[in-house]
């Protein structure tokens, strides 16, 4: 599942801080905190390279985010 994963970015001044880049072209923009209801969660596609903000990986991801993107992938 996490093999469709292309690349993360993470941009601190956003509120959309975290996008992870999907090998088909499609792309998940998240909040620090996705799962609240003041939080963002969002599926897209197209996004052209480079991508914006530092690359991080998976695992520098916070908990809460690397479960909700593990979520997401399934559907």
């Amino acid at each position: 599942m996490l093999k469709q994963i292309k690349a993360i970015t993470d941009n601190p001044g956003y509120f959309d801080r975290y996008t992870v880049y999907l090998k088909d072209g499609g792309y998940i923009g998240l909040s620090h905190n996705p799962d609240s209801p003041q939080g963002f969660s969002q599926y897209g596609e197209g996004v052209a390279e480079p991508y914006p903000g530092k690359e991080i990986t998976f695992q520098e991801l916070p908990e809460k985010v690397q479960d909700h993107i593990i979520k997401r992938l399934k559907e």
